[in-house]
């Protein structure tokens, strides 16, 4: 049985729920998370809680009144020996922020322009939806470096781009 740390009246001012509902209502933040992110929330949770290891959630939650905003939620989780017994977390309404996002992708969508993003100290590459579909790969594609490259038509193409990312791994330029 682990203790929840609840600190502030946030929740009320971004939720429309009082302290109290929340402490007091057995599984009150699992049943508000939106039926599309539940599943992968709560597994999320569940693993990085009993490992004892501090994350991040982004979700959609309902607020009182019905409809569901955007929370990113910063999660820290108090062990003792060896044992998760405290979490605490921070919720931050940015629903703006998804919003925007959302737009931003819409607009690529749109334009036909697609983005991607190499991480070098995670080793990750990330593309947009929008590249997926250009190459007409599923949107649980995950490329890595070596394999993008091979997206492009062998010869001149590939080697312009190998040359660019090279270049901008050493010197940083965009």
């Amino acid at each position: 049985h682990l203790q929840i740390s609840f600190i502030s009246d946030q929740c009320r001012h971004y939720l429309g729920y009082a302290p109290e509902e929340w402490v007091n209502t057995k599984n009150f933040w699992s049943k508000r998370l939106h039926p599309e992110d539940k599943e992968r929330v709560l597994k999320k949770y569940h693993t990085e809680v009993k490992n004892g290891r501090n994350h991040e959630l982004n979700y959609r939650l309902r607020h009182a009144s019905g409809h569901y905003i955007w929370i990113r939620d910063l999660i820290t989780v108090v062990t003792e020996h060896g044992e998760p017994s405290v979490i605490r977390g921070l919720m931050m309404d940015v629903t703006e922020e998804m919003k925007l996002q959302e737009n931003l992708s819409e607009a690529y969508k749109i334009s036909k322009i697609g983005n991607w993003e190499l991480d070098l100290i995670n080793k990750k590459l990330l593309w947009s939806d929008y590249v997926k579909e250009l190459h007409e790969v599923g949107k649980n594609f995950v490329p890595n470096l070596d394999s993008a490259i091979n997206f492009y038509k062998k010869g001149w193409c590939r080697d312009k781009i190998a040359e660019a990312v090279q270049t901008a791994i050493e010197v940083g330029t965009p």
